[in-house]
């Protein structure tokens, strides 16, 4: 059974169900910006199977994934103008090698869960959404699972700084894993924040 529906970003899914289990998503995948594609891939039995491959909103390869071997075959450099930054909690120097956690799904795709569980708090008008900033926060432990999750709301204009800690519950198991960052080698927590806007339905999008 195929299927076809409206998601988070405005971004449109068309994928497969089980007949007998229509929740269970089974065999081909896609996700698109309109008409261009950001994700595909395939399902098995409900999880992500084989040879991912993620892009930007404008339809630009940023990444492919193996989720059945859990390997990283390709990701594109990040652009200078990305929304994330990374913060590494370990001190080092500029003779040390610092490599980013990587998010399965790339840096668009990959990072939509965090965004899409914003609630716009009951304190801030829609109307004035735009004079407010967003910043999830997100700490991967050094064994590439997501340890802790906020999302900080701020307005210099109205002296406003608040901190929600989300749920991890809110998100699937996929949701909860990294490939970890590395200093010289060795695994460590980094923290990873993303800017985003708020948006006038009080949703949040990458800055």
């Amino acid at each position: 059974m195929e299927r076809k529906e409206k998601s988070f970003y405005g971004l449109t899914e068309k994928y497969s169900v089980l007949a007998d289990s229509p929740e269970i998503r089974h065999g081909l995948y896609q996700a698109l910006n309109k008409k261009i594609a950001v994700a595909s891939g395939s399902y098995n039995r409900g999880k992500r199977a084989g040879l991912w491959h993620f892009y930007n909103a404008a339809g630009k390869l940023i990444q492919h994934y193996n989720y059945s071997t859990r390997t990283l075959t390709y990701e594109a450099p990040e652009d200078a103008s990305s929304s994330m930054r990374y913060v590494l909690d370990n001190s080092f120097t500029a003779n040390d090698t610092v490599v980013k956690p990587i998010k399965p799904g790339g840096v668009f795709f990959g990072y939509l869960p965090y965004l899409k569980h914003f609630v716009l708090p009951h304190d801030i008008y829609n109307g004035d959404a735009d004079q407010f900033m967003a910043v999830v926060e997100l700490l991967v432990s050094p064994g590439g699972r997501l340890a802790d999750y906020k999302i900080r709301v701020g307005s210099q204009l109205y002296n406003y700084n608040k901190v929600a800690d989300m749920s991890l519950d809110l998100l699937d198991e996929e949701d909860k894993q990294f490939v970890p960052a590395t200093l010289n080698g060795q695994p460590v927590a980094i923290s990873v924040f993303i800017t985003c806007r708020i948006n006038h339905r009080g949703q949040l999008e990458y800055r």
